[in-house]
């Protein structure tokens, strides 16, 4: 029988739940800036202790803490910390100073008897008209010296930003761009044929990665059919004629792939000498088969259709395409290096562009072919990494990826200037902003909150806080304070940035976990939870 919920209530009680998510929250809040603090995680006393600067890594090595309603605040933390960092690639650290900041005045004006409610009204609207005007204020990127000065800004290392500015320059900041890792100190980028895909898995079962939710196969057979997989004779004479050629990995890009099909190939993929993943496609209508088809072109192998009455007992090895190497996620598949003759690609271009200069398309279908076209014309950008340890491969390549992100973020939204100068201008603003009484109040703790980024980057120095602000105020929105050089400066000129989306997103978390945080009134703790490695 299952043990009973404590449920508390209560001041005493609430206190807590607030004390752990401010102490998440402030551990989480050292890391911002170039002069970040460090902390020391030691799991145990079997091992060497690691020393963290990323504040969403920090929020996800705890994963308790002592007091079940201080545990529960801290795991609030733990979740809105790490979701920014899943969402934009950055901004974590940002978001848990803006929550302390919002956390600390609420607290205060709730001892002082003022209704949570107003307050949480006015913090949304303060928040709101933020984000109207950072908006306003946003920059685009604009090429590759750009991408590669926000990459060396968020890696801290030029040579790194160069290259992967050069890749995204390539293939665009939504562009397809995978990872190869090597065992030894290496930098490198190679641009190949290939295609993005928003096609996912089949299965989640197939990942080889389940902390990143993807499959990897390298050097894949391909196989590309219209028929639906059902039975276990739909799939297995292809798994043999992998095996008999000496294959390790088979992509299969079908109809449909279920029941005893989709069976055989778990089965194989957990137990077999052949690796295999099978994605969903998810063109629609008469889209679907030429959609395959495009898959069988860049692979260098041959649809097989339904309609011609053909099976798996007729392919043969030459029908199956090859690819270097295949990563499918969730909501995408990226081809990379397939095996398809280059004339054959540029054909088969030619053509999906003839299709779109047909009049009677409707719209549906002139958004899927153009969609195709950009699958098989954009290529695939391979960032090449190396490092010695394990540890420190992995490192690199989640800041990569968080990099990438990054960049992704500020392509779609813009740049503005960075180190909470942007903030600091709307903050400014915010003064104007009409508002009654009460919600007067939580607009005044969300502009304190926008001076907060600022005023832990001029402590990091040993400045007085006050005096910096204020000559960033005087000077314009555009100047805040270079922490390395300790100067107030025109961040712009001085290529410090900071992604619109990425701010948007820590303020709205940090605005939405604080109003959570205090308009909670009651908790149900579980005596056993369940413990969960990640938010």
């Amino acid at each position: 029988m299952a043990s009973r919920p404590n449920v508390l209530f209560g001041h005493q009680a609430l206190a807590d739940f607030r004390r752990g998510f401010m102490e998440m929250a402030e551990l989480a809040a050292i890391t911002y800036g170039p002069r970040a603090g460090l902390v020391v995680h030691q799991p145990d006393m079997r091992r060497d202790p690691e020393f963290l600067t990323d504040a969403a890594t920090i929020s996800r090595r705890i994963i308790q803490m002592p007091g079940a309603a201080q545990d529960a605040g801290a795991m609030l933390a733990r979740h809105f910390i790490w979701k920014v960092r899943q969402d934009v690639g950055d901004g974590s650290a940002l978001s848990a100073v803006l929550a302390t900041s919002m956390m600390e005045e609420t607290i205060r004006l709730v001892a002082a008897g003022y209704d949570v409610q107003m307050l949480r009204r006015g913090i949304d609207l303060a928040v709101g008209a933020v984000c109207g005007q950072l908006d306003q204020m946003a920059e685009p990127l604009r090429g590759e010296e750009d991408y590669a000065a926000l990459a060396t800004a968020i890696t801290g290392n030029p040579a790194l930003g160069k290259v992967i500015g050069e890749a995204v320059d390539l293939v665009g900041a939504d562009g397809a761009i995978t990872i190869e890792e090597f065992t030894a100190a290496y930098l490198e980028r190679e641009y190949v044929e290939g295609a993005r895909l928003k096609w996912g898995l089949v299965s989640s079962q197939f990942e080889t990665d389940t902390i990143r939710h993807e499959a990897v196969l390298e050097h894949p057979f391909v196989y590309a059919t219209s028929n639906k997989l059902q039975s276990a004779r739909d799939i297995v004479p292809i798994i043999n004629l992998v095996k008999e050629a000496g294959g390790k990995a088979l992509l299969v890009v079908a109809d449909q792939t279920q029941a005893d099909a989709l069976a055989v190939l778990l089965v194989n993929n957990q137990k077999g000498d052949v690796k295999c993943a099978a994605v969903k496609v998810e063109a629609l209508g008469e889209q679907r088969v030429p959609s395959i088809e495009d898959v069988a072109v860049l692979t260098g192998g041959r649809v097989i259709l339904a309609q011609q009455g053909l099976t798996a007992d007729d392919v043969r090895l030459e029908d199956l395409g090859r690819a270097r190497r295949v990563v499918i996620r969730k909501k995408e598949t990226i081809i990379a290096g397939g095996a398809g003759s280059a004339t054959a690609v540029r054909q088969r271009i030619r053509q999906i562009r003839e299709e779109l200069r047909k009049s009677d398309l409707s719209e549906d279908s002139y958004t899927k072919v153009r969609e195709r076209l950009s699958h098989l014309s954009a290529g695939v950008a391979i960032l090449k990494l190396g490092a010695f340890g394990e540890k420190e491969r992995k490192a690199l390549r989640e800041q990569v990826e968080n990099t990438l992100l990054v960049i992704s973020a500020s392509a779609e939204a813009g740049m503005v200037a960075g180190g909470g100068t942007a903030l600091l201008a709307c903050a400014t603003k915010l003064r104007h902003l009409k508002a009654s009484p009460e919600q007067a109040l939580g607009v005044k703790v969300v502009e304190r909150a926008l001076e907060e980024p600022m005023r832990r980057l001029a402590l990091s120095t040993g400045k007085h806080p006050p005096l910096i602000i204020e000559a960033a105020r005087r000077r314009g929105p555009r100047f805040g304070y270079d922490v390395l050089t300790e100067k107030v400066v025109d961040m712009r000129q001085a290529g410090i940035s900071d992604p619109v989306k990425v701010i948007k997103a820590a303020l709205t978390s940090a605005a939405s976990a604080t109003n959570m945080t205090m308009t909670t009134a009651a908790l149900v703790l579980h005596k056993k939870p369940d413990t969960v490695m990640e938010p």
